[in-house]
């Protein structure tokens, strides 16, 4: 049993559970913490775009336990803490805050990141658009992009069209008019 104030006892007792589903759609296992900004960001921007999902930071991909070192250091923890704050408030747009806690089993140390599906249509981490294809986060295909606007603007799938205006030069023509609102 976890003793430790800053372990959730929840996150703790499921973990066994979650390591033995393996990664798919909503779960994303990672050995360490990524050297690189974009290999975090882009999985949270994917479950941001398509689904929600966990990442479980000191999980092997095949589901074998291996731990974050260091982290019964609150100090270190706070690092950590203060790497996603950034990734997700300077490396993904719209900006994101997903929920964070830790997890013990056998002595190691498991970051679980609980990311929603966002209220935007898509999610960037370097500029480019992620989404989750069950056991991958990839770059989002034009068409994709497209689609996931087209829900986020009302489901219909089609863009509105406005009537033909009488004066200003229009040409007859009908104009297509996309409104959104982007949140930040």
């Amino acid at each position: 049993m976890t003793t430790d104030a800053w372990v959730d006892q929840d996150t703790s007792n499921e973990l066994p559970n979650l390591r033995a589903q393996g990664e798919g759609q909503a779960l994303e296992f990672k050995r360490q913490f990524p050297q690189q900004v974009t290999d975090l960001a882009k999985e949270i921007a994917a479950f941001a775009s398509t689904n929600d999902g966990q990442i479980l930071l000191g999980v092997d991909d095949n589901g074998d336990l291996v731990g974050l070192g260091s982290m019964d250091d609150s100090s270190e923890r706070e690092k950590v803490i203060r790497r996603i704050e950034g990734i997700c408030a300077s490396s993904i747009k719209p900006a994101l805050t997903p929920e964070i806690s830790w997890a013990k089993e056998n002595g190691c140390v498991v970051l679980v990141l609980k990311v929603s599906k966002g209220s935007e249509p898509m999610y960037y981490a370097g500029n480019i658009p992620y989404v989750r294809h069950i056991t991958a986060s990839k770059p989002a295909d034009p068409s994709e992009v497209i689609q996931a606007v087209r829900v986020w603007l009302g489901g219909s799938g089609a863009a509105t069209q406005a009537p033909p205006q009488s004066s200003g030069g229009n040409t007859g023509q009908p104009v297509v008019t996309f409104t959104s609102t982007y949140h930040t």
